[in-house]
């Protein structure tokens, strides 16, 4: 009876990560879409956008391991 409970929570464990993984990308290009159209409304440079984008996930790198890309 645990062995089978150890599975299922197995299961459930491997299933939850997915999720999260979806979730943090989901989240990631919803940022993402929001830096764009804020650069466009304010009438900032491309670049300038990038670079604070930059900055964005370097502050966030420290707790999910991204690199600025």
């Amino acid at each position: 009876m645990l062995e089978n409970r150890n599975v299922n929570d197995e299961e459930r464990i491997v299933q939850l990560e997915k999720e999260l993984e979806e979730t943090i990308m989901l989240g990631e290009e919803s940022d993402r879409k929001f830096e764009e159209v804020s650069c466009s409304l304010t009438g900032r440079s491309h670049v300038r956008c990038a670079l604070m984008r930059c900055a964005g996930n370097n502050t966030r790198s420290a707790f999910t391991g991204a690199a600025c890309v």
